[in-house]
This record gives structure tokens, sequence and C-alpha cells, in this order.
């Protein structure tokens, strides 16, 4: 066994304390500051999420007027369109021409009869349309003075009761009518 000299005296160990705040009081602190973090967290996104409903609720507002808006402006372009093409068929003279449908001389269908009234030549746009299948033609049929013409199968339509037909001549305002 060693020797140990009288005037030593062995102590037991004890801890050493860090320097600073003790440990309990330190993290308790940290844990109110970390709440109080998430608690001012807490009530940002929450009026976050009010804006951004208060946003979206604003939006779907406007995006309604906005259609609302374009709806009446397209019916108002409409009404102008529509405007325009009364006032320029009042200001057109009345197109010179009589047509009259009679029965076509194989009984099946009608033949178109023009008669102009002009003292000049006129060159007809004739569009026949049968509503029932869709079919449509585009014809020309040119007429001298103070004559008449026909339309019939030899030009490549028999009219149907029911077809409707749609004449233009240069100033002229359109005609149209519906085969009886």
């Amino acid at each position: 066994m060693p020797h140990m000299s009288e005037d030593t005296i062995i102590l037991p160990a004890q801890p050493v304390k860090p320097p600073g705040l003790p440990m309990v009081p330190a993290l308790s602190i940290a844990a109110v500051a970390a709440a109080l973090a998430a608690l001012m967290l807490f009530m940002q996104v929450g009026q976050r999420t009010a804006a951004l409903a208060t946003a979206t609720a604003q939006n779907a507002q406007l995006t309604a007027e906005l259609m609302r808006d374009q709806k009446h402006v397209t019916e108002l372009e409409a009404q102008l369109a529509a405007n325009r093409v009364e006032l320029d068929s009042a200001l057109m003279a009345k197109l010179p021409v009589d047509i009259i449908f009679r029965v076509a001389d194989s009984g099946q269908g009608f033949i178109a009869h023009f008669q102009n009234h002009s003292a000049a030549a006129l060159r007809l746009s004739v569009n026949p349309r049968r509503p029932s299948s869709g079919e449509y033609a585009r014809l020309e049929l040119a007429l001298p003075a103070q004559s008449s013409g026909d339309v019939n199968e030899k030009q490549g339509w028999v009219f149907r009761s029911g077809d409707t037909l749609s004449v233009t001549a240069g100033d002229y305002r359109p005609l149209s009518l519906q085969v009886p």
C-alpha cells in the first residue's frame, strides 16, 4: 500500500457548474419564446388566410362583373351591326325584280321566275337554301333590261316548298323570301 502523508486530505469530487443561467430556467425561457413565436406565426397565418379569402371573393365578384360587361358589350356590338345593316338597307334602293314561283314542267318542285323591271341589265346573285337538309347553292343570273329569266334544274336547283331564297344585285337592297 502506498504511503500517504498525513498532511494530505482527499476530498470527494464535486461537479463543476458552468457559469451562466441555470439549465431549467433557460429552457423555460426558450420554451416561452418558442410558444410566443408560434402564436405570432399562427396569428399571421390566420390574418393571411382571411386576406386571401377576401381577395378570392373580390376576384370572383370582379370576374362575374367582367363577364356581365363582356356580354353587354357583345349585345351592344350585335345591336350596332343590326342597326348598320338596317340603315344601309334603308338607304339602298329596292331591287327592281319580281319573283314568281310556278310548278316545274316535270311536276317535281318549283321554278323561280325573275322579272327585271329596270331599264338596265342586272346581274343577280341567287342563293337558294333548303333548311330541312342544309343544302344551298350560289347561282348567277344575268337579266337584260325589261326582261325575265328562270332558275330551274338547268341551273342546278329545283325549289321545294319551305326553301328560302336570297337575291342580291349591286347596290340594291337584298331580297329574301320563302318558297310557298
